[in-house]
């Protein structure tokens, strides 16, 4: 088929280079459809208005069932008049919002356009235009062309991107979308935060409603009838449950006759969001429907003592519950239902799903809680599975606490495809590489992995635990006789997301000595004869994949999700009903209603949720804050958790801890490294807490299962918490079993100084060695070193300018560099600054630093985030001048134009000019005459604002 030539055309321009950002204002807005259905996850989002269009719904869809799409229309006299506008308004409730004014149209404007811009790829932008039907076809002369748009953030920042517009052929003025597709877009722009005014306009608009669904699937088999592409259904009785996809797509699939469109283009339309409804199970084989089993229970007591109150699924993790993680990791999987197996608090398991957006009528998930209150591991659970036969195929096992963008969709189509080779298949596991030291993983548990380099099956496995620490491995040589190509693997993250098959709960059924994943079912399955089968694996590189078996892991995928190397799952992706974060420069994230003073200081990695009051001098730093958190003056918080309700008195300060909800501190108290203050524990003033301290409110007695109140109501030893205080010391019970060496417990927890546990293990007995062995000695290297950083970041800088990317990709790719390497905005800039500078060309200064500033000043801009920084560039700026001996203009007219750029301040100016660093206190000369080629500059900006002070204190009298 040939396309439409002015389509053709617009997607190369769109395609030319690697990235391009793409406006999303319907459907795609919505992050299940975007980044679950159509599986495209972009590099970045921003929420943008489009000044010169309006939202229309007017692109022509299936009558009855989805009459229409969106599209937009650009804000000119002749579309007002047209009646548009008129069409738009007529839609939306009657005395709500907009008044339709037909002796003057412009007045009855709707809002203008608000939408979704995500920078992507172009493989992923060719993905869109496939998946929205029709699109480029000269026989079917209805779907999208492809135009080029505006777009303003909320910063003011300009972008420019590609979108989709209904082409003539498509248009259909007068047409309501249905509530499922005005839903999406609702959510979309909730999800991002857009203006109340827009959100009220989409609430507003009024969705189609058949008088039965079966009326409109008689409707449109009439219609094909007509045109002769189906036969006539006149005296054909129509069972009324004919409504579900199923029905629809065999109706559809009538299209490519009736209308002589390419089947390949219906088929794209049948399986994009635009035209999907709910998928029925009723009319899905048992085998089509994909489940998943999750674990909501730990097995352990690494969380306690805040799991007596809360179960650990139910955690917050940067505000929002694990659970929530794992279901939208599920969701976008493609996952339709989900056997959640709980045991501790499963009232409160319950109730979070039933008033969650996962029980609502356009959730994907259909979930299925189950209570195992005798179950004392995953066996037990996995056991209770098997004998309420809940799984008649494949399923995806997980754990209520894992986080993870894997797409799984690779993973499902081998694990099916070895299943059809190798019928001994029962468990794929998918599993993360990362190095040994990544931060993520466990300390003190790790895994040794076995696999066939060829076919990824899994040969061998062992758990290593840092202490006692194993120095040999026992496995048979007939591995290596029947394998010839045979990896032996420490770098990868087992987070036990697993792929099984039917058989997996049944064998543990029939071995009831089995208790855990991997050291009994898979070490049970690859070392012994009976059963023979098989365990593969699948690794993924490129995604993101975590548990939080600990406090460990769990401030460091915190740390991950705010340095957004989890990314789409941040904070600003605002997976809970309700929230409303935005992103801000320095991973800083603010939900609407938070009260910062004048004089607090945010450094980077923060989260602030709604309604928290910051007093004055507060310094937060790596931090996550909940809600309704009201903090007092001076306090400083580094690295620490700080749940919902939590009230920080004055002059505080706490340190990589965790506070959970309803904590008070009263006045001046210390919380050093470590600590956990459970629910509700008041702490009295002037108190500090010895760091690793953990306190309740509970005693130590008690069990998970007793009633709160009557553990509540007892005296409390007011010389450890203070006077009025409301706690008790918590005793890890895990340190001290039997089977376990302390050591690992200890190493686990939120900030444990790894340097403060002793290494030796002289008294602990070694494995027996035979066929291959490890050892535990091997040098692992050193950090990169400064020169080699320097080296790394101006290759960096060499491919961005010498490919022409934009500012956005070059300042993406720096910054991964930065946090990949634990270095500073301070480290890039002194590498950044003097490579934008020598782009310039002395011998045409003036024009060159102007072309080169305009372009990557920018750059410098996102490496910029306080004053103090701003004055460190010039420093950098300063120095780099000398020691090329240059031109002094080049200093002036660099800070000139950041000045002018709004990249440097004047008050940064004014600092740096008055500072011994820019007089060159013991340095050359040259820097006293760079910083006198700035006098005149600065004596202009302190006379412009002595001029405006004068002009503000004679408007005052």
């Amino acid at each position: 088929m040939v396309k439409d030539a002015h389509t053709v055309e617009c997607v190369n321009e769109a395609i030319d280079d690697n990235h391009l950002w793409y406006l999303a204002y319907g459907s795609n807005m919505n992050k299940k459809t975007f980044q679950g259905l159509r599986k495209i996850v972009p590099l970045q989002h921003k929420a943008v208005t489009v000044p010169e269009y309006w939202l229309s719904l007017d692109m022509m869809g299936s009558p009855y069932i989805e009459p229409c799409f969106a599209s937009i229309v650009k804000r000119t006299r002749q579309n007002i008049t047209e009646g548009y506008a008129r069409e738009i308004h007529l839609r939306c409730k009657a005395g709500t919002l907009f008044k339709w004014n037909p002796d003057n149209p412009e007045e009855s404007l709707p809002p203008t356009l608000h939408g979704v811009a995500y920078l992507i790829t172009k493989e992923q932008f060719k993905r869109i235009l496939m998946t929205e039907g029709g699109w480029g076809y000269d026989d079917f002369p209805a779907g999208y062309s492809v135009i080029d748009v505006e777009c303003k953030t909320c910063d003011a920042e300009k972008i420019v991107a590609k979108t989709l517009i209904a082409r003539p052929a498509s248009v259909k003025i007068g047409c309501q979308a249905s509530e499922r597709y005005l839903n999406l877009m609702r959510e979309g722009a909730k999800e991002f935060g857009f203006d109340p005014t827009y959100q009220k306009y989409l609430f507003d608009l009024q969705p189609y409603r058949p008088d039965t669904q079966s009326h409109g699937v008689k409707s449109v088999k009439q219609l094909l009838a007509q045109d002769g592409a189906l036969p006539s259904t006149k005296g054909v009785p129509l069972k009324e449950e004919i409504q579900e996809r199923a029905s629809l797509q065999n109706l559809i699939g009538w299209l490519p006759y009736a209308k002589k469109m390419p089947a390949e283009a219906i088929e794209n339309r049948v399986h994009s969001d635009n035209m999907a409804l709910k998928p029925s199970r009723k009319n899905l084989e048992p085998e089509t429907i994909l489940k998943a089993v999750v674990l909501a229970d730990s097995f352990n007591e690494r969380f306690r003592p805040l799991t007596f109150d809360k179960p650990r699924c139910l955690l917050p993790l940067c505000n929002t519950p694990l659970l929530e993680y794992t279901l939208e990791f599920l969701a976008v999987a493609g996952v339709q239902e989900v056997v959640l197996l709980c045991k501790n608090h499963p009232e409160q398991i319950k109730n979070y799903v039933r008033s969650s957006k996962w029980n609502r009528p356009y959730s994907p998930l259909k979930i299925i809680t189950i209570v195992t209150p005798t179950a004392l591991s995953v066996g037990d659970a996995l056991r209770e599975v098997d004998n309420r036969h809940l799984i008649s195929s494949d399923f995806i096992l997980v754990s209520g606490d894992v986080v993870s963008n894997v797409q799984l969709d690779k993973a499902l189509e081998l694990h099916r495809a070895r299943k059809a080779t190798d019928k001994d298949s029962i468990m794929t596991m998918v599993l993360k590489e990362a190095s040994p030291f990544h931060r993520t993983r466990a300390l003190g548990e790790s895994s040794i992995f076995v696999i066939d380099e060829k076919t990824s099956e899994c040969l061998y496995y062992d758990s290593l635990k840092l202490f006692p620490r194993k120095r040999r491995m026992v496995m048979s040589m007939e591995v290596f006789d029947k394998h010839s190509n045979v990896q032996i693997r420490n770098d990868l993250i087992d987070c036990q997301i697993d792929i099984c098959s039917v058989e997996v709960p049944a064998l543990f059924s029939d071995n009831y000595d089995w208790q855990e994943i991997r050291q009994d079912f898979v070490y049970g399955i690859l070392t012994t004869e009976f059963p023979k089968k098989t365990i593969y694996s699948h690794v993924v590189k490129d995604s993101y994949a975590a548990r939080v078996r600990s406090l460990q892991t769990y401030n460091a995928i915190s740390k991950d999700m705010l340095s957004r190397w989890t990314y789409p799952i941040v904070p600003d992706s605002n997976l809970q009903e309700g929230d409303s974060y935005k992103y801000l420069r320095g991973h800083i994230y603010k939900e609407q209603d938070v009260i910062l003073s004048r004089s607090c200081v945010l450094g980077e990695n923060v989260q602030i949720g709604s309604g928290s009051e910051i007093g004055e001098n507060v310094k937060i730093n790596n931090s996550v804050i909940g809600r309704r958190v009201q903090i007092g003056a001076n306090v400083t918080i580094e690295g620490s958790h700080i749940w919902d309700d939590v009230k920080i008195s004055a002059g505080c300060t706490i340190s990589n801890s965790i506070l959970a909800a309803g904590v008070q501190l009263e006045e001046n108290v210390a919380v050093q490294e470590d600590c956990l203050l459970s629910y509700y524990v008041v702490v009295g003033p002037d108190v500090t807490l010895p760091p690793h301290t953990k306190l309740t409110r509970h005693t130590e007695s008690m069990t998970a299962t007793q009633d709160k109140k009557e553990s509540l109501d007892h005296d409390y030893d007011q010389t450890l918490i203070g006077v009025n205080g409301k706690g008790n010391i918590w005793e890890d019970t895990e340190l001290f079993v039997d089977d376990q060496d302390f050591r690992n417990a200890q190493i686990a927890s939120l900030a444990y100084d790894l340097s403060t546990v002793t290494l030796t293990d002289s008294g602990s007995e070694a494995s027996v060695i035979s066929g291959s062995s490890i050892s535990d000695d091997d040098d692992y290297g050193d950090t990169n070193s400064t020169e080699n950083f320097s080296r790394e970041v101006e290759q960096t800088l060499d491919r961005a300018f010498n490919e022409n990317h934009s500012v956005e990709i070059a300042a993406l790719e720096l910054n991964t560099l930065r946090m990949a390497t634990n270095t500073t905005f301070h480290d890039l800039r002194t590498v950044v600054i003097p490579s934008i500078l020598d782009l310039v060309k002395i011998e045409k200064l003036n024009e060159s630093v102007k072309e080169v500033l305009n372009k990557w000043g920018p750059l410098i801009g996102k490496l910029i985030l306080s004053e103090a920084d701003q004055v460190d560039a010039l420093n950098v700026s300063q120095g780099h001048c000398a020691k090329k001996d240059c031109d002094p203009k080049l200093l002036f007219w660099t800070i000139r134009l950041l000045y002018e750029q709004d990249i440097i301040e004047e008050d940064a100016i004014l600092e740096w000019y008055n500072s011994e660093n820019a007089r060159g206190a013991g340095r050359p000369d040259i820097y006293g005459q760079l910083r006198d080629s700035l006098t005149p500059f600065v004596r202009w900006l302190q006379e412009a604002e002595e001029e405006t002070e004068d002009e503000a204190s004679g408007d005052e009298t």
